[in-house]
């Protein structure tokens, strides 16, 4: 939210206008230079991540003796075949050779786990087996026929993939794959497909590789929640590339049997002339297509002359009610016998826009045609993916720490978005969580203050990307957060509000309750001195009440005891003599009334605590929400009608001639009830556009001057509505009377209010 970015990005800013005005001391400002060499940054240079890739395989001349394993992977990788380590490698550019004895095995069983450190330039795993004549390795392909003594045999080339806990998923044997009790592979056994992904093409540059593998070999790769955190180069995040992916995979179709994928499990058998049928599937979305295979025949291979579909036409369609052709093939099993035979049917076509794609069949065989899959390919990136960060403790996993600013650094293009969240936990010495936040609010591009609560001993970020181009994608090209881990001002704080239901556009009285533990007095940091609060309009301090012994009169600003600096969007406050853990007893508990006015439906009180060093210049400390006995969101009963109110100029007349006196107005409004792009327009009495003075989102609050505002002149200037009397080009406009209009875009449509201003000399 804007309240809550404001106070953290501003908080400087502010502290030096106390200055000015005389609410605060000089204490306020230079501790802040004076210890800025304790705040650290944190950069991040790699994106690391692992996979698992698992495949059990066999080819038509099986059982195997001696084999070779050929291999390498982006960056390293660690092999396992049938259940033994066999080794490991970290250049991917050389393709090692290993060895191994099956001892007449049927099946090879492969397990390799990949470290990528997300800095070289790709991604995926490369594994071609030398098996005397027969081919095995990785590919994007389901299966494959061979006729063995006579018989043709269906061979399956699965290849899956895995993100995540490997161990907690199939047990610390996870590379065994085989169960000698039930001799069942536990692939099959338990299931374990259904949680893991087929692989797609990978992106490894082939052509700075040390081997040519067999041409039925491809790299292919796993992906992090549609992310590639290999493709960017030099390092970074980024969207996925679409080809090689199996756009159809568990999409929208009839017979869900046909895109469930797995080809073997043939279920669609045609009775009288199957000539003309067709079957679609919806892609849920528009692609760019290129390429529909077909795998046809059913599970008995030596019936695949009688029951494989012999010819089929591949329509395409953005709206399932007018069809283009794109592709025809014939004699199917025949043509493309290279490449599988019966297996599969492959149609390339020229790159087309779709959703739907159909089969439409054009030749038959003498029995009913049997179809095992369908598949869809295309080309560009994935339109949306996720990157969430394991838990960062920079250093130590169990030191609190003070967390200041993001630094976010992205390449981004029409039709593209990237957002970023945190959240903080604190760990104990035994590694298990005390606590653990909610994801932040997004932050933006550049700088941005951290939204987490503090202190904390770990953090992490999620990012999300998206496309509405799909030959776009954006890129995160750097990621950085600064903190502090010393001298740290407190060693707990949570918060919470009350009341937390309250009328829309009413003054209310609240109360903040604060609860803290400071440390030993003569610890560095350990004091209290200011408060800052995210408030939803211009605030009034009426008191504080601390639970320390030493402090026992309340707080108040007639008393000398505290002060306080309102503004639009904050509540600052300022103790006069800093808080210390007095009586060695703590946690204490501050209670902070002030009285304020909600104008939209729901508003976050967060709260931010600083020592008299402000942190040692690492922003102030985000308490955490005690969600155990209230919350620090206030909602509201809304009365007010529509969303824009109070509008007028004030002044009406005003000199803009330089003298420092009346030389501009406020176009003041109040805002209700929703968050809206807000525009400001000044017109001439022609009609013509003068100053556009405002084009922003604003959230909803009171936009113009209360006396709660001490110096009424340099916060007038600094409203959204202020008019210097200059147009766009920055020229004074000459004397006369001016329109003013103000347009909020909505959901509801355009809502506008209008009104005069007369420039004056």
């Amino acid at each position: 939210m804007r309240v809550e970015v404001t106070l953290r990005r501003c908080i400087e800013t502010y502290v030096a206008k106390f200055f000015m005005i005389g609410l605060l001391l000089v204490t306020f400002v230079s501790p802040v230079y004076s210890a800025v060499e304790s705040v650290k940054e944190y950069a991040l240079d790699s994106w690391p991540h692992t996979i698992y890739y698992l495949a059990v395989l066999s080819g038509p001349n099986s059982p195997y003796n001696d084999i070779t394993v050929h291999i390498t992977a982006m960056d390293s990788y660690t092999l396992y075949v049938n259940g033994e380590l066999i080794g490991s490698d970290n250049d991917w550019k050389t393709v090692e050779a290993w060895p191994y004895d099956c001892a007449g095995s049927e099946d090879i069983v492969l397990a390799v786990k990949v470290d990528n450190s997300g800095m070289s330039g790709g991604n995926g795993i490369m594994v071609d087996i030398d098996a005397g004549v027969d081919w095995i390795g990785t590919t994007t392909l389901k299966r494959r026929s061979a006729v063995i003594s006579g018989s043709s045999r269906i061979l399956p080339v699965l290849w899956y993939y895995y993100i995540g806990d490997i161990v907690e998923l199939m047990g610390d044997q996870w590379y065994t794959l085989y169960n000698p009790i039930t001799k069942k592979y536990y692939l099959d056994e338990t299931n374990t497909t259904d949680k893991m992904d087929q692989v797609m093409k990978g992106n490894i540059d082939e052509g700075q590789l040390d081997y040519h593998h067999d041409t039925n070999i491809e790299v292919v790769a796993g992906y992090i929640g549609n992310i590639d955190l290999g493709g960017v180069e030099g390092g970074g995040i980024q969207l996925r590339r679409i080809e090689g992916e199996n756009i159809a995979l568990k999409k929208p179709c009839q017979i869900l049997q046909l895109v469930d994928g797995d080809p073997t499990n043939a279920v669609w058998s045609l009775s009288g002339d199957p000539i003309g049928v067709t079957e679609d599937v919806d892609l849920e979305d528009v692609y760019r297509v290129n390429r529909f295979v077909m795998y046809t025949g059913g599970p008995d291979s030596d019936k695949w002359t009688q029951e494989s579909v012999r010819g089929f036409a591949v329509d395409i369609s953005l709206d399932r009610f007018s069809w283009e052709e794109v592709g025809l093939i014939h004699d199917v099993g025949i043509t493309n016998a290279l490449t599988g035979g019966y297996n599969y049917a492959i149609v390339d076509f020229p790159d087309e826009w779709a959703r739907y794609v159909q089969f439409r069949i054009t030749e038959v065989r003498p029995g009913p045609p049997k179809l095992g899959e369908i598949m869809v390919y295309g080309v560009g990136w994935a339109t949306s993916g996720e990157y969430e960060s394991e838990w960062l403790g920079f250093g130590s996993l169990t030191t609190p720490k003070t967390f200041d600013g993001v630094d976010l650094a992205y390449v981004g293009k029409a039709g593209t978005k990237i957002t970023l969240q945190t959240k903080t936990a604190i760990m104990a010495d035994d590694t298990t969580f005390v606590k653990e936040s909610d994801w932040s609010d997004e932050y933006t591009a550049g700088e941005s203050k951290f939204k987490s609560p503090e202190p904390a001993t770990v953090m992490k970020y999620r990012v999300k990307l998206s496309s509405m181009d799909i030959f776009r994608t954006p890129a995160v090209t750097s990621l950085s957060f600064t903190y502090s881990d010393i001298d740290q001002p407190l060693i707990s704080a949570d918060g919470y509000i009350s009341p937390n239901h309250v009328f829309m556009g009413r003054d209310t009285t609240f109360v903040y309750t604060l609860g803290y533990q400071l440390g030993d007095k003569l610890l560095p940091g350990q004091d209290l001195k200011y408060l800052a609060f995210a408030v939803p309009s211009y605030s009034t301090l009426n008191y504080v009440v601390c639970t320390d012994s030493a402090y026992t009169d309340t707080l108040t600003v007639d008393n000398g005891k505290v002060s306080s600096q309102p503004v639009a969007d904050t509540l600052y406050v300022v103790l006069s003599d800093s808080l210390l853990d007095s009586d060695g007893q703590g946690p204490d508990s501050l209670y902070v009334s002030f009285d304020t006015k909600l104008m939209s439906y729901f508003h976050s009180f967060n709260a931010f605590m600083f020592n008299t060093a402000l942190n040692d210049g690492a922003g102030g400390v985000k308490v955490w929400q005690n969600t155990d006995l209230g919350s620090w969101t206030v909602s509201t009963t809304g009365f007010i009608e529509g969303f824009l109110s109070d509008v007028k100029a004030a002044p009406k007349v005003f000199t803009p001639n330089g003298d420092n006196v009346n030389d501009f107005t406020t176009i003041e409004f109040t805002l209700s009830k929703i968050a809206a792009k807000t525009k400001i327009k000044i017109f001439d009495t022609n009609g013509s556009l003068v100053r556009m003075l405002l084009d922003k989102k604003l959230d909803p609050g009171e936009y113009f001057i209360t006396n709660k505002t001490p110096d009424t002149k340099i916060s007038a200037s600094n409203l959204e509505g202020a008019w210097d009397g200059k147009d766009d080009d920055g020229e004074l406009v000459p004397p006369g009377i001016y329109f003013f209009q103000i347009v909020l875009d909505t959901d509801s449509g355009l809502k506008t209010k209008s009104g005069t201003v007369v420039v004056a000399y």
